[in-house]
């Protein structure tokens, strides 16, 4: 995650039954999930502001 490349953006998916939030950076680079749309939210803002990932509960960053 060393090369992350901003805007961060997320996207709802369906997987397995559920919907979760998958959130990419802008080379669509998978960085982290969350079945949390408020958090998904979250993340990006604090994250596009800061250009790093903030630490948010209910949102894995590692796969």
């Amino acid at each position: 995650m060393n090369n992350l490349s901003f805007p961060l953006l997320y996207t709802p998916f369906v997987t397995e039954g559920l919907l979760k939030f998958l959130i990419f950076d802008s080379q669509m680079e998978l960085i982290a999930s969350s079945e949390n749309e408020e958090a998904s939210v979250l993340f990006v803002e604090i994250a596009n502001q800061s250009h790093n990932l903030p630490n948010i509960p209910n949102i894995k960053t590692e796969f």
